[in-house]
């Protein structure tokens, strides 16, 4: 039986995409590509730099933290302040801006 090891904050990577921050906690090779985890930090007034996308891989669960962005799903703004959540499905038709 192979022995299970506990990563708290295994990557700590950060990247730097103009003025907004993205830091993975961990990533697919930390968790064997069931899950990533980051967070992003968005300066007031700015927008993320994401294109439209769906999610064929794996779910999207998004928690605000401080201030609040909004969120497009298949066309309806959805606000996700601090301690909202949203989860955009697997496989979702809906792209997520």
């Amino acid at each position: 039986m192979q022995q299970r090891t506990t990563r708290v904050n295994a990557s700590e990577e950060t990247i730097k995409i103009g003025p907004l921050g993205i830091r993975f906690l961990l990533t697919g090779d930390d968790s064997n590509g069931s899950v990533s985890v980051f967070e992003i930090f968005v300066p007031v007034g700015q927008k993320l730099a994401a294109p439209a996308h769906k999610n064929d891989a794996y779910e999207e669960i998004l928690y605000g933290l401080d201030g609040v962005l909004t969120w497009t799903v298949d066309g309806s703004p959805i606000e996700v302040g601090p301690g909202a959540g949203a989860v955009h499905p697997q496989r979702s038709g809906a792209p997520l801006r």
